[in-house]
């Protein structure tokens, strides 16, 4: 057995993830959907590049982050099964490598071991159940599953989003998209409503517009208020922007997997069949002023905001249950 001349994974420890992020998504490499709130992924071709909190990575490869012989780097490998993890870090470790780390099962679910080349560079060998490999050995990222989103990426998303467009906005009060629009403005962010029959009047407070090739300025977030059927003709336009929003967020009822299919590989996040303004008000506590049950239980003190019993997002979901 040889290794296979392939890197599957390129990871970097970094000291600020949220920073790390936003740089390598300046220069226009995307997160992938994949990303959790403690690691982002972002699809290189053939490679997947993983940015993870530099302590964690250390603990992880059973090191001490001393700032001397562990460079916040590590290259991996990905195996087909646990047994070939077995077999190939013994065979680098008889070519002269160092083992670090036995091959063991990992909390992530996986099996995964570590050792140094001749030069000290770390590599991890892994097998990944949740991560499938083509013929060739190279790692494809998984699709989302649409019908399940984890709590941890709602949260990121409301986290990281600032400005909104909602495409198909009304200035009726008694309508679902105007109390959205104004739950999400009392909240913080900079919301655009978008609807051709509103363009030029106002929406609290805003002007519309009647396309998203008309918005002035660029947005974080696409917020879709229309049936189903006009989701492609829309993923055209939003395709055809000139800057690209790091998420599309269908509301309840709203789905279409061919489309958010087309989004992803253009490496825009996809929320389907959910409301922002419900997921908001469930995540920070203030949907069971009314009754319902949040599906979750914390012990944590709710962040206060400015307004009318107005409560932000929880920092962690870590003692949540859901």
């Amino acid at each position: 057995m040889t290794f296979d001349p392939r890197i599957s994974l390129i990871t970097l420890g970094v000291d600020n993830l949220r920073r790390a992020t936003a740089f390598y998504e300046a220069l226009g490499w995307r997160r992938a959907p994949a990303s959790q709130q403690g690691v982002t992924f972002i699809q290189l071709g053939n490679i997947v590049l993983s940015l993870f909190p530099r302590e964690e990575l250390a603990k992880d490869a059973t090191l001490i982050d001393s700032g001397k012989g562990f460079s916040g780097l590590s290259l991996a490998y990905n195996a087909r099964s646990p047994e070939e993890v077995d077999r190939l870090v013994t065979l680098a470790v008889e070519k002269g490598g160092r083992l670090v780390k036995t091959p063991q099962k990992v909390f992530w679910g996986g099996y995964s071991g570590y050792f140094a080349d001749t030069e000290g560079h770390l590599w991890e060998v892994a097998h990944n159940p949740f991560f499938p490999m083509d013929e060739r050995g190279n790692l494809r990222l998984p699709a989302v599953d649409h019908d399940n989103y984890p709590d941890g990426e709602i949260i990121d998303i409301l986290r990281r989003v600032k400005t909104v467009a909602i495409v198909g906005a009304s200035a009726n009060p008694v309508r679902p998209s105007y109390f959205v629009m104004k739950y999400l403005r009392d909240k913080g962010y900079d919301v655009l409503p978008v609807n051709p029959g509103q363009a030029g009047k106002d929406i609290l407070g805003q002007q519309a517009v009647a396309a998203l090739a008309d918005l002035p300025v660029s947005v974080d977030m696409v917020d879709i208020f229309r049936a189903s059927d006009a989701v492609p003709q829309l993923v055209d336009e939003i395709l055809a922007m000139p800057s690209l929003p790091k998420v599309v967020w269908m509301q309840l009822g709203v789905r279409d997997d061919a489309a958010a299919a087309r989004l992803e590989a253009a490496g825009i996040r996809v929320i389907m069949n959910r409301c922002p303004k419900i997921e908001y008000a469930r995540l920070s506590g203030e949907i069971g002023w009314s009754g319902v049950n949040s599906r979750k239980i914390s012990s944590r003190k709710p962040v206060l905001r400015d307004g009318y019993q107005s409560f932000g997002i929880r920092q962690n979901c870590d003692d949540s249950t859901s």
